[in-house]
């Protein structure tokens, strides 16, 4: 009776809550069962990648040839460990990958943390979908597979929950969580710098700390010294990072991006823009899909979610420039902004229409949030009656959505079997 009454008292929460349950348990049982079955040739040389670390016990193995980052900040992450328990790689970076996934979302929890559970359960169910699957894409880039992409988003959010942290708390020294959770950011920083190099200081955590000390500075607030702190120890892990990133590696992708020549800016601006919706399978230059056949439904579903994120950051950008917007919306929307502004200056696409679109990653996972957060301050507004109504009729529409995508993600069958063949002709031993 008194779990009923829980739930008669708050249905929409329970409703999202086991929904995330959901979510969760199809990215686990998707990892522990097909990531053999969608092997490309960035994740196959990752996997092995992570056996000779272990099996040579050094991070910088002799000469292996490394291609853009030293692969740390990722599935290899646990994996590490988690191979030397198991000896089995697809277990390892399985398990990896829903350890990873369930930070993330302690992460979000922790992003929304005094508001309604309604923000952060919405949002991780919107940010948990498989939007689209393959090499390079959303859910092989945050969940799946390789799960490239995780780590290097988590950093700006736990930065910034922790910044709103020390805003809402008294006595910040004393207070175990803040410290907790700044020991988790300033690990996964330094792996990511010594993993990645500059690419998640530069893209994720300057726009979040220049918009925090601006906004100091303009409510004329006296900075907490654990933050100060906090920033300190940032810099060092950076620095460390950085530097042993360089002495094994010379220098990534980031650390050498270059300016779009003024002729072929216009080129890429568009290519951005379109890149968003391609990264969500809201686009393809691949294929023609019929309009009103179930594929093509589904890709005009995710040109309407990117093109409702957009509206939605440009609905926050107008409430922070009218200083309506609090602290929260300020810095995430900042990560967006200043991630898009650098993608669209930068040559990022090596030749191809929207090739490396994953690179809004580090931008679309911020918008996502900020679109929770101007949808619910909408449906806040709304009457008792219509915000049951829009609210069963839109989980609904989720409901059936999430079921089409992870569809596709169990019924694409072997992907690049020759991949696979290739490992077990080197594996066979020597006769």
């Amino acid at each position: 009776m008194i779990l009923w009454n829980k739930v008669k008292e708050r249905p929409m929460e329970i409703a999202l809550a086991l929904l995330l349950v959901v979510q969760v348990f199809l990215i686990a049982l998707s990892n522990l069962t097909l990531i053999d079955q969608n092997l490309d040739p960035d994740v196959a040389k990752l996997l092995k990648h992570a056996i000779a670390m272990w099996e040579e016990k050094t991070l910088a193995i002799p000469e292996w040839v490394y291609v853009s980052t030293l692969e740390l900040d990722c599935t290899t992450l646990f994996a590490l460990p988690l191979y030397g328990l198991t000896k089995n790689i697809f277990l390892a970076s399985s398990l990896s990958n829903i350890i990873l996934t369930l930070i993330f979302i302690r992460v979000i929890f922790l992003l929304f943390e005094g508001s309604d559970p309604l923000y952060p359960l919405m949002c991780s169910n919107l940010i948990c979908i498989p939007y689209r699957v393959g090499t390079l894409d959303y859910y092989n880039m945050m969940f799946f597979s390789g799960a490239q992409y995780i780590v290097k988003v988590s950093i700006p959010l736990l930065l910034i929950g922790l910044l709103l942290l020390a805003e809402r708390e008294k006595n910040l020294t004393k207070n175990r969580r803040f410290w907790i959770f700044s020991a988790l950011y300033l690990i996964l920083l330094a792996v990511s710098s010594l993993s990645s190099g500059v690419y998640v200081v530069a893209c994720g955590l300057i726009p979040a700390f220049v918009v925090y000390l601006f906004y100091k500075f303009i409510i004329w607030k006296r900075v907490p010294v654990p933050v100060f702190v906090l920033f300190g120890l940032s810099i060092l892990c950076i620095s460390g990072g950085m530097t042993a990133n360089k002495m094994i590696l010379g220098e990534t992708k980031a650390g050498s991006m270059v300016f779009c020549s003024l002729y072929a800016t216009l080129d890429n601006v568009t290519s951005c823009f379109f890149g968003l919706f391609e990264l969500i399978g809201g686009n393809t230059t691949d294929f023609d899909f019929v309009i009103f056949s179930v594929d093509g439904i589904i890709m005009l579903s995710k040109c309407c979610l990117m093109i409702a994120f957009l509206i939605c950051g440009a609905f926050a950008f107008v409430k922070c420039i009218k200083k309506r917007g609090d602290l929260r919306l300020k810095l995430l929307l900042s990560v967006f902004v200043w991630n898009y502004f650098i993608l669209n200056v930068s040559s990022t696409r090596y030749g191809a229409i929207t090739f490396e679109y994953r690179y809004h990653l580090m931008g679309l996972i911020p918008l996502m949030c900020v679109t929770v957060v101007i949808l619910i301050q909408w449906f806040s507004s709304l009457s008792n009656i219509q915000q049951k109504w829009l609210f069963w009729c839109g989980f609904a529409a989720f409901l059936v959505f999430q079921g089409l995508v992870f569809r596709e993600v169990f019924i694409r069958g072997e992907q690049n079997s020759s991949i696979k063949e290739l490992i077990a002709y080197f594996e066979e031993p020597e006769q």
